[in-house]
């Protein structure tokens, strides 16, 4: 259930996003180096799928936003690589949403793709700040804990 307003979201997925981070560091360390390189990496990426998607994509997207300022003869092809990323969570994401509105027998037409479309500028806008959160996450042990209103319903 999503918050009422988009600000007490905004405090919502920040603390998710930090949390997630001070979360991380606390995995016994041990355990990794016991794993192969391949099933470790693949283990911390599982472990922080959500925030490691905004850091990545907004990573990315200063990257690629660098690279057209500076001219560099990669841009064009570093846009195709965040393009094909974003598609990676974009259609999976979106073919889900409609899997499960015909699951729940609603019809998939134009009110659906708005919802979709709302979907999407929604997290777009929340990645700067949970990227942010996530980095607070990893750098400081002890962070404000802002709790989210009640909802008034």
């Amino acid at each position: 259930e999503l918050p009422d307003q988009f600000s007490v979201l905004v405090i919502q997925r920040q603390r998710w996003s930090s949390g997630t981070a001070q979360t991380f560091r606390r995995i016994p360390w041990r355990l990794l180096r016991q794993l192969r390189p391949g099933q470790s990496l693949l283990f911390v990426l599982l472990t922080l799928f959500y925030a490691t998607v905004s850091a990545a994509l907004v990573a990315g997207l200063l990257l690629v936003a660098t690279a057209w300022i500076l001219g560099a003869s990669e841009a064009i092809s570093m846009s195709a690589l965040l393009l094909m990323a974003l598609a990676a969570v974009v259609v999976p994401k979106s073919i889900g949403a409609a899997l499960a509105t015909k699951a729940l027998g609603r019809p998939i037409g134009m009110s659906f793709f708005l919802d979709l479309l709302s979907l999407w500028l929604m997290q777009a806008a929340l990645l700067p700040t949970s990227a942010a959160a996530l980095g607070r996450g990893y750098l400081f042990r002890r962070l404000v804990f802002l709790r989210t209103p009640e909802s008034k319903i």
